[in-house]
């Protein structure tokens, strides 16, 4: 791809070195988060940042705005693929056109990105194109200007509006010239989260490639940057880093597209992205009706048949839902699983006491299968999260949209 060839839509990276993480500092929390001397914190949110190492990028392509809702809907229209969960049915609000787009999966992201013929950018090409090369804080420089992005101090006087979500403080693209970075890239900081093609590691920074960099080989979660729109400016620093599952949805996230320097370089880099967005399907809404009513009626036949043993229906029961919780985290093969249990099991406890002790103070059947009944409900949603993890990121459990 040569220079006339690049799209008016994106920049053109160069290749060369840039300097990616912060410095101890740099990542300072109490500085960051204006603490007072001596206050108390349980570990550093921004230590993942560290350390401060120089890293090599080949040269790529970056979009200059992240994708709007206009530019999605094109991508709906053209696949049948389904609308982002704020859309009200096939279409954006229509002052939401020129907003970027949120309510978007990183799955619906590689999508969008394979069918307009780019890809995610990688978490160090994000980085390059919202720094540069002189290790700055934030895309305009290393002072912060509380009126060259959309966080939440832009957003102070909405604030206290409990009815105003994410997704109602955003701006359209390109509202805050001010603050474009070094090469020509707007809201790097603020509006809205985006999506990275890099899985999470929070020590990748001490043990990964020192040239294009593509991210750990495993791990569940994704990463975004910039901050949004509801957030401090810590968060929306060059370096600042997130991460969260791909199923994920919220009025606070959405993407930009990069692009390699040839179609063929393009599709390569992405390929193993593409294979997994195009594989996943997501849970409908019925599925997740139909595995709660299923496990809650089970529930209430073991209460109605072990009427004279309430003790071992509660403990049963119990202890059938944290070995569930655990051979969710299992398959999902996370680290932590004795910390989910662990939370699983306080969690559990009041519903099924509660159910338990209606039915044996009732005595009869009827109040049992509905104590049973209502107290398997209440502790469905945490045994299917374990079971099925994609099941309950929010706002992902509707059905795709049919062709």
């Amino acid at each position: 791809m040569t220079t006339a060839d690049i799209p008016k839509s994106m920049v053109r990276i160069p290749a060369g070195p840039f300097t990616m993480g912060s410095t101890p500092d740099q990542a300072d929390p109490y500085a960051l988060l204006d603490l007072p001397p001596g206050a108390r914190m349980t570990g550093n949110p921004y230590e993942e940042e560290m350390p401060r190492h120089e890293v090599w990028l080949d040269d790529f392509c970056m979009d200059v705005y992240p994708v709007t809702n206009a530019e999605y809907k094109a991508f709906c229209d053209a696949t049948g693929h389904r609308p982002p969960c704020f859309w009200k049915g096939e279409s954006p609000p229509a002052d939401w056109e020129q907003r970027a787009v949120v309510g978007v999966s990183w799955y619906d992201a590689v999508l969008y990105a394979d069918w307009a013929g780019k890809r995610l950018p990688t978490e160090a090409e994000w980085e390059k194109a919202a720094r540069g090369t002189d290790g700055r804080l934030w895309p305009w420089g290393n002072t912060l200007e509380l009126g060259n992005a959309n966080f939440l101090h832009t957003n102070a006087p909405h604030a206290s509006d409990s009815h105003l979500e994410a997704k109602d403080l955003l701006r359209p693209v390109g509202s805050y010239p001010q603050g474009v970075s070094p090469y020509g890239c707007f809201d790097m900081a603020g509006n809205v989260w985006e999506w990275c093609s890099d899985r999470y590691d929070k020590a990748y920074y001490s043990r990964g490639e020192s040239r294009n960099p593509r991210g750990p080989s495993k791990g569940g979660h994704r990463i975004l940057r910039g901050g949004a729109c509801g957030d401090i400016p810590a968060n929306a620093r060059c370096a600042t880093r997130f991460a969260q599952p791909p199923t994920k949805r919220t009025g606070a996230m959405g993407f930009r597209c990069a692009a390699s320097m040839s179609p063929a370089q393009t599709r390569e880099h992405a390929a193993a992205e593409t294979r997994e967005a195009k594989r996943y399907r997501p849970v409908s809404m019925g599925a997740a009706i139909a595995l709660h009513v299923a496990w809650a009626l089970a529930g209430g036949v073991a209460f109605l048949k072990w009427t004279d043993s309430w003790w071992f229906a509660l403990f049963g029961l119990y202890f059938a839902c944290v070995f569930a919780a655990g051979l969710g985290f299992i398959l999902e093969k996370r680290n932590r699983l004795a910390a989910r249990m662990t939370f699983e099991l306080v969690n559990l406890v009041p519903p099924a006491v509660i159910a338990v002790a209606v039915q044996w103070i009732g005595g009869i059947p009827v109040v049992s299968v509905i104590a049973g009944f209502l107290g398997n409900l209440m502790i469905s949603r945490r045994l299917l999260t374990g079971l099925f993890p994609d099941l309950y990121d929010e706002y992902d459990i509707r059905p795709p949209r049919k062709a």
